[in-house]
């Protein structure tokens, strides 16, 4: 199981080189705990990670990297992910087009670096969590978009998986200002380039390319 501290420490990390604002350092840290409404479902994903968008993979600074010992276990000129060995937990840096959001004619880049979305990987045996987390995060007034489904898998980032759904943060309430990406299935590496499923723009904007399905 995947500690909440080790992944609480990485935003932490991650906010002391200027990879991450404090807000959402925070906000990511806390989809952890326990006390979360959604705490017991993410509790139970098999690896979580962090995707970042920055604007160049070559200034990336290092202090992070010694200091939670992360390592590059996949590298493309676009795309890199780094793992915490032993703790189940990943942080990928993009420049490439990843989200609907960036496609033309779509709304403005915003600058970088900054958070995309935090991503929870699930086995096939637990699909149902999946089910939980939609109904959880209805009732707390957020949005989901449902990617891939029976013959459909979803290519993006350089990986292929079976289904994922997104959560999108709503409410009048402070929410965070990332996605959340529930994966399920196996992951496979084989992809040749970065795919094109694209992350959905958050509901209620003009394109939800690549997706399948709402609520």
């Amino acid at each position: 199981m995947v500690q909440p501290w080790r992944f609480q420490d990485l935003c932490v990390s991650l906010e002391a080189a200027g990879l991450l604002v404090p807000v959402d350092a925070s906000d990511a840290a806390a989809l952890v705990l326990p006390s979360h409404p959604l705490g017991r479902v993410f509790a139970r994903a098999s690896s979580w990670h962090l995707h970042i968008r920055v604007g160049r993979l070559n200034d990336l600074p290092p202090g992070w990297i010694r200091h939670t010992g992360a390592a590059a276990v996949f590298e493309r000129p676009e795309f890199v992910e780094y793992e915490v060995p032993g703790a189940g937990i990943a942080v990928s840096f993009s420049t490439g087009r990843i989200a609907a959001d960036d496609r033309d004619g779509a709304s403005s880049p915003r600058k970088t670096p900054r958070l995309d979305h935090v991503g929870f990987d699930f086995d096939a045996a637990a699909a149902g969590l999946l089910d939980e987390a939609r109904t959880t995060a209805a009732a707390m007034g957020w949005r989901t978009v449902v990617q891939g489904g029976p013959g459909r898998t979803v290519r993006c980032c350089f990986a292929e998986v079976a289904g994922k759904v997104w959560l999108y943060p709503a409410g009048d309430q402070h929410v965070p200002r990332f996605a959340v990406e529930l994966a399920c299935g196996e992951i496979s590496r084989d992809c040749p380039d970065m795919g094109d499923d694209l992350r959905p723009e958050w509901p209620g904007t003009a394109d939800q390319a690549g997706c399948c399905g709402g609520g």
